[in-house]
C-alpha cells in the first residue's frame, strides 16, 4: 500500500482506486487509514469484482481504462517503476 500511495501522489493524473477484496468493510478501511492510504477504496466482500475483471491471484493490479474496460492485468507485488511504466506504457504517467 505505500508504493501505491507514493504513485498516486506522484501522478494525480492517474486515478487509483484500491479494493480491499473478501474482507470486512471495517477491517479496511481501519488498515488503509493507519498506514496513510489516501487514494479511494473499495470493499469487495464477496469477490465479484475480483470476478468481473478476471483476478484470479491477489495480489493484483487492474488497469482499467475510462470507459471500465480491462486493458491490463498484473500479478504480485508491484515496485514504484513498475507503476511508472505501466502507466506510461497506457499514456497515464509522463515522469518518475
Amino acid at each position: 500500500m505505500p508504493t501505491l500511495e507514493q504513485f498516486a501522489r506522484a501522478h494525480p493524473a492517474v486515478k487509483v482506486i484500491g479494493l480491499a477484496a473478501l474482507d470486512q468493510d471495517s477491517a479496511s478501511r481501519a488498515f488503509a487509514h493507519s498506514v496513510g492510504v489516501t487514494y479511494p477504496l473499495g470493499v469487495d466482500a464477496d469477490g465479484s469484482i475480483l470476478a468481473r475483471y478476471g483476478a484470479a491471484a491477489l495480489p493484483a493490479t487492474a488497469v482499467i481504462d475510462t470507459h471500465g474496460r480491462l486493458i491490463s492485468t498484473v500479478y504480485g507485488p508491484l515496485t514504484s517503476s513498475d507503476l511508472v511504466a505501466i502507466a506510461r506504457q497506457f499514456g497515464g504517467a509522463s515522469g518518475a
